[in-house]
């Protein structure tokens, strides 16, 4: 999250540092034992335009192609789901396997919170299983991200 204060403009290392991160993490899914990765996104965020024409069809078809990979599962709850337990706002479940353990993320304006209490995780799982219920299979969130891309080029 690119996030700056309301009254100051945004810095350019604070931006270059943001970026690099991010392209680190991005790496961290084509390396060798890369972590296992499943995003459920709005459809909204994938219809919302940012930018230009060109630069959001070149992020649908990127969040297609990391779609791909063995190690990435991406789903899409369609605005025909209608409400579901996601709209409150985003969170991560964190699984640490050699631990048995998870942790929840959750932000919001008013800061973010790391859920670790074993009553506040299987809450957050909970909610996890609402949104997936609500969500488009893999196969059928990737034939609506590239549907939403190609729409782009016809503009």
């Amino acid at each position: 999250l690119l996030r700056f204060g309301e009254n100051e403009p945004p810095n350019p290392d604070d931006i270059e540092r943001k970026v690099a991160g991010r392209i680190g993490r991005q790496a961290l899914l084509s390396r060798d034992a890369a972590p296992h990765l499943h995003v459920v996104l709005g459809e909204a965020v994938i219809r919302q335009m940012v930018g230009s024409t060109a630069v959001m069809r070149r992020q649908l078809v990127t969040l297609w192609e990391s779609a791909q990979r063995e190690n990435v599962t991406l789903q899409v709850v369609p605005f025909s789901a209608g409400a579901h337990p996601g709209l409150p706002g985003a969170f991560t479940i964190l699984t640490f396997d050699a631990y048995k353990m998870q942790i929840g993320y959750t932000e919001g304006p008013g800061g973010h919170i790391y859920l670790e209490s074993a009553v506040d995780v299987s809450g957050i799982n909970v909610r996890r299983g609402g949104v997936l219920k609500a969500a488009l299979s893999p196969s059928e969130s990737a034939a609506l991200l590239q549907d939403a891309a190609d729409s782009l080029v016809n503009e």
